[in-house]
């Protein structure tokens, strides 16, 4: 793992909350040892006076009572405090990561999503998020403290016997280096074949519910499962290996530790007749040997499991750096400031527009058209004659290989997408609608509530709403337009049929709309001309009808058939 990574992982939580808890976790550590060697230093005090027959007096046994108390209370209140500071800095980190990896993944342009395999992007959101929030966070805690533990205990060990341990911690040192670096190592390549055989999973699952008629028409449902069971069995064959090489580094460590306990026993009988080391120095030092050895086991396992968690940090960071964006730096110097009111007229000139997707063929070959604004346009042709590439065209989905479009004098390529897709609006061939209230579907920023500094706000979603006549068919808009806010769109999506989908554009006042038609399927269920295609009712906008059949056109005032090139 790269240091990059890690310092990504600090900064993104704040190098303060970090330092902080560096600081309490050795202020902590300290009080602990320190409060162990005080209650030695109390027995050997204790002893040393009753055999001199005069024993510690009860004030003088509260007095050294209450120094351990207060260094046992003082440690306390430094646990708490480093919990706190760890848990700051746990929630920044996990904000900052997610927002940074959303903003990254919805400013990707459409080709990423060609090549990127859905359970790959949902793997990014959904298991390394978790492992973010969760366990990252905990193996944080977990391995600075036996990192301390350990270095606590090291300390104790070599105070317990005066320094003459520091002659052994050197060749120990080395070799627990090799062990926990061979471990760490493959612990971290295990990890990986373990995210990795994850993602294939995530695939077949989403793509076997999307499927799931077609699975169970062709009668290929066992093939699916055994698949699906198949992948499993590989991710779970790296989840065996490591646990297995967790135990293989335990019967390595649990070695260290008995040679570090045999030292301290060695040294205290070899000198015990020079009484060299005191009998609570004694015990001190033994105890914390046998303890060293748990704490190097869980220290190594915690840096491993750190390091493997750390995988789905270095996935996002992937991500967030290396994602293509729409709208880059180099684009963004060459944008320039729009008035509100633009586009005022809705007039469009497109001057040889030529258009690719990716590296493929031109599917746009230098087409020229001119829109003048309040004109209602119908733009019909067969699959494939470039329909829908107008349409990704005007709105940068793609951007253009050559030419330009205008929108009111306006280049589009100068205009920020935030601000070009904003007062542009689009009514889809396939209706997205929440589950939420009419309200929200109609206007889910909240730019039309009721405010006291905008009390007519509720009357543009009224106007939108009536001609629809929702509250005949059992849906209301929401609290102040006719409702209570909590009321399920039920009836929203067949109102108007289709219609009803399309009025929330016209709530942004007088802008370009591009209605994108359905296909001939859905005109052959009602043949009637302009059946279910909604006009409004002024003339301020200015609507693309891209659809197959000629009759839905007849009601516009210019009609343009596309031909396959």
């Amino acid at each position: 793992m790269l240091w990059p990574t890690y310092r990504y992982y600090i900064s993104a939580g704040g190098w303060p909350y970090f330092i902080g808890v560096l600081f309490f976790l050795m202020a902590t550590q300290g009080l602990q040892i320190g409060s162990a060697f005080w209650l030695s230093f109390w027995g050997t005090v204790n002893t040393r006076a009753a055999l001199n027959g005069s024993p510690l007096s009860t004030d003088q046994n509260v007095y050294y009572l209450n120094m351990y108390a207060l260094i046992s209370m003082v440690g306390v209140v430094g646990l708490v405090a480093r919990a706190l500071i760890l848990a700051q800095h746990r929630l920044g980190t996990s904000t900052a990561l997610h927002n940074n990896l959303l903003g990254a993944t919805l400013g990707a342009p459409v080709a990423f999503f060609d090549v990127t395999p859905l359970g790959r992007i949902l793997n990014r959101f959904s298991s390394d998020m978790q492992v973010v929030d969760e366990d990252l966070s905990q193996n944080i805690s977990q391995l600075s403290n036996s990192l301390f533990q350990c270095l606590g205990a090291v300390g104790a060990i070599a105070g317990a016997t005066l320094g003459t341990f520091l002659v052994l911690c050197v060749p120990l040192v080395v070799v627990y280096e090799r062990f926990q670096r061979f471990f760490r190592k493959s612990n971290t390549a295990i990890a990986r074949l373990q995210s990795v055989s994850l993602s294939p999973i995530y695939a077949d699952f989403s793509q076997a519910l999307a499927g799931l008629n077609s699975i169970r028409a062709y009668g290929v449902g066992a093939d699916f499962i055994t698949r699906l069971q198949r992948r499993v069995d590989y991710n779970s064959t790296a989840f065996v290996m490591t646990n297995l090489a967790s135990q293989w580094l335990a019967l390595r460590l649990d070695f260290l530790g008995s040679l570090i306990s045999l030292f301290v026993a060695v040294i205290a009988v070899s000198t015990a007749s020079m009484g060299f080391i005191p009998a609570g120095y004694l015990a001190l030092g033994l105890t914390y040997s046998f303890q060293l050895t748990t704490y190097l086991k869980f220290a190594v396992r915690m840096m491993a499991s750190f390091e493997a968690s750390m995988n789905a940090v270095e996935r996002q960071k992937f991500y967030i750096d290396n994602i293509e964006q729409e709208e880059d730096a180099t684009m963004k110097d060459a944008l320039v400031a729009v008035p509100d009111s633009w586009p005022s007229e809705g007039a469009i000139v497109g001057t040889n527009v030529q258009m690719r997707y990716r590296d493929g063929p031109l599917v746009l070959k230098g087409l020229s058209f001119s829109v003048k604004g309040g004109e209602k346009i119908g733009v019909a042709g067969r699959t494939g004659s470039g329909k829908s590439s107008l349409m990704i065209a005007l709105f940068r989905i793609q951007e253009l290989a050559g030419g330009t479009i205008f929108i009111d004098g306006v280049d589009a390529r100068t205009v920020p997408l935030s601000v070009l897709r904003a007062r542009l609006g689009i009514i889809p061939q396939d209706p997205v609608i929440f589950s939420a209230s009419v309200r929200f579907n109609l206007d889910p920023f909240d730019q039309h509530r009721y405010t006291p500094r905008a009390p007519c706000a509720d009357s543009a979603l009224v106007f939108i709403v009536n001609p629809l006549s929702l509250q005949r068919r059992g849906a209301v808009v929401g609290a102040g337009v006719g409702g209570h806010e909590g009321a399920r769109v039920v009836a929203a999506g067949q109102a108007g049929r289709g219609g009803g989908r399309g009025r929330r554009q016209f709530l942004h006042g007088p802008a370009p709309a591009h209605v994108y038609r359905p296909g001939p399927a859905a005109q052959a269920q009602d043949p009637r001309p302009g059946r279910g295609a909604w006009l409004p009712p002024h003339d301020f906008c200015l609507l693309f009808f891209s659809s197959y059949p000629l009759t839905t056109c007849r009601r516009r005032r210019r009609s343009t058939t596309r031909r396959t090139r």
